[in-house]
This record gives structure tokens, sequence and C-alpha cells, in this order.
């Protein structure tokens, strides 16, 4: 297919704001207030596509959404073609999504304040039990000398 100078620059128009329009839409600390939350039973649908399961939760990033659309259009739906337009905003979305750090990570602890709280207490449990360890091995000490004087005496 051979693409035109107005269609390239419409490519490279839809690109540029498929990328600023996914930026504006999916900042991790303003998007809360812009999209409304759907969800169903599990199935979080917006901000982000997420599914909860037990202790995790599941992150389908946009990135990976869009890539998966762009995907089937091309090896599923051979005949059908995305306006140049529609092409260049999945582009953009998908290049802007992978800028984040997390970009690969699609597990997360379901409730991470609970998982921060266990954390502590099991580092606390650790510390405690050490503590009472030792003082054990201190009693312990105290109960052979008080049985076996006669080492005591030998030394």
């Amino acid at each position: 297919m051979i693409i035109g100078m107005s269609g390239l620059l419409t490519l490279f128009f839809s690109v540029w704001l498929g990328y600023a329009l996914f930026l504006y839409f999916s900042h991790p600390n303003k998007k809360k207030h812009k999209v409304p939350k759907v969800r169903i039973g599990r199935l979080e649908f917006l901000p982000n596509l997420k599914l909860h399961l037990g202790s995790k939760t599941y992150h389908f990033h946009h990135w990976f959404v869009l890539a998966l659309i762009a995907a089937i259009a091309i090896f599923v739906l051979e005949d059908f073609q995305f306006p140049m337009i529609l092409q260049g905003l999945i582009i953009g979305g998908i290049i802007q999504g992978l800028r984040y750090p997390d970009r690969f990570k699609f597990r997360y602890p379901r409730f991470p304040e609970l998982q921060k709280n266990i954390e502590q207490w099991q580092k606390d449990i650790k510390t405690d039990f050490e503590e009472f360890q030792k003082e054990v091995a201190k009693i312990n000490k105290n109960i052979n000398k008080h049985i076996h004087p006669e080492a005591k005496k030998k030394n």
C-alpha cells in the first residue's frame, strides 16, 4: 500500500494526537477525575482494564489492549482496514503507554496497603520471635546452672 503525502501527514498528526490523548487520560495521578469508573463484578473497564482475582489484580495496560486490537485487525480481519487516523491514534497510544516504567508489570497485589501491613507484621513477628528465642536461651542457661551446679564448681 502506497501512502501519499497527505496520508503520511494524516498518519503523523494522528500518531501525535493519539500520544497526547493517551498521555492526558492515562496520567497515573490525574486520570481518576477525568474518566468515570466502570466495573462489572471483578472486571474493571475504566479508568483501566483490570481483573480482580483473589489477592491479585491483573492490570492490562492500554498499550497492550491497543496492540491486541491492532494485531486482530491485521491478522484476523485481513480485508478490513482501519482508517489512517484510527491507525495513528492506536500507534500513538501504544508509544505513549510503553513510556511508563511499569509497562511490563501486569500483576499487582489487590490490596496494596494491606500487603504492606502484612509485610510489616511479618518483620515484627520475626524480630519478636528472635528476641523470644534469646530470652529462652538465657532462661535455659540459668536452669542448667541450677540443675547442674557441679559443672559450675569444676570451672
